[in-house]
């Protein structure tokens, strides 16, 4: 048998793992999708004017890329049955509320990014409920920057505590920065490494001997607390970050002297071998 006909049944006859080899992917919908190195299915849904999940992603995938769309609610079953996930984008959308069980099924999921969004708290709701992040015992990093936390308010608006107990696997942290401190909720963060609280909704002030009092049992090394707002210091703020190795002041009020503050808190060779390189307070 010759011609075209010939082709299209070669063609049906090629199993996955041959595509998957050739970088390509087995299945048609709305997003187009790629494998990588090590058969990593990759589904790009970056800027397609989504107002939702699509409902026809492969269940196989390994990476999701839903960032820059106008999705606004996690439903209970937009990510059912996506058992592989390890990397889901969902930033730069205009999420507002996240069902409890909408990540039920992410247990090996390691990366979240969900900054750049519209999650709130104010005094009648929040748009993280107490047991959303539960299921995620593997997650690494989690984002949840540049959403209208609105830390300017009196008395500060803290996240719901009961949100961080399940995330033991942490090691990277990136949230809007704020003056309320980190409490005991934060103890269990035992693997933490970088927190990143910097950023255009962070407000801080005054650092206080407490802020980081909940970090005690987290092995912090980098600590980013630029553009907070932090015109000062008050008593042994780094008490509770004996491992911290990296920290950046960068574009805070009367940088030179909160910078001064902050090498006072360390003995001079100690401040030098530790943080003397990343003590810039510009870019």
């Amino acid at each position: 048998m010759d011609g075209p006909l010939c082709w299209i049944l070669m063609l049906l006859m090629v199993d996955n793992s041959v595509l998957c080899a050739l970088g390509m992917c087995p299945f048609q919908g709305t997003c187009p999708c790629f494998y990588s190195d090590n058969d990593w299915l990759t589904v790009d849904c970056t800027s397609l004017n989504l107002g939702a999940i699509p409902n026809d992603l492969p269940p196989l995938t390994n990476t999701l890329l839903l960032r820059k769309n106008h999705i606004s609610v996690l439903e209970a079953d937009d990510l059912v049955h996506m058992l592989n996930l390890s990397y889901l984008d969902l930033s730069h959308n205009n999420i507002t509320q996240i069902d409890e069980d909408a990540f039920q099924d992410l247990a090996g999921l390691e990366t979240l990014l969900l900054n750049d969004n519209q999650l709130t708290i104010d005094d009648n709701s929040s748009s993280y409920n107490a047991s959303v992040f539960a299921p995620l015992a593997s997650l690494t990093t989690l984002d949840i920057q540049n959403n209208p936390f609105n830390s300017y308010y009196p008395t500060p608006r803290n996240y719901p505590t009961d949100i961080w107990q399940h995330l033991t696997s942490l090691v990277e942290l990136r949230m809007d920065g704020h003056s309320g401190a980190f409490g005991d909720e934060f103890l269990l963060l035992r693997q933490m490494k970088s927190l990143v609280l910097g950023g255009r909704n962070c407000f801080i002030g005054e650092v206080s001997s407490t802020l980081f009092k909940g970090l005690e049992n987290s092995p912090v090394q980098s600590l980013d607390l630029s553009n907070c707002s932090v015109a000062t210091f008050q008593g042994e703020v780094f008490q509770y970050l004996p491992n911290l190795s990296w920290l950046s002041l960068v574009d805070n009020w009367a940088a030179d002297m909160v910078l001064s503050m902050a090498a006072a808190q360390l003995s001079t060779s100690e401040s030098q071998d530790r943080f003397g390189k990343y003590w810039n307070t510009s870019p």
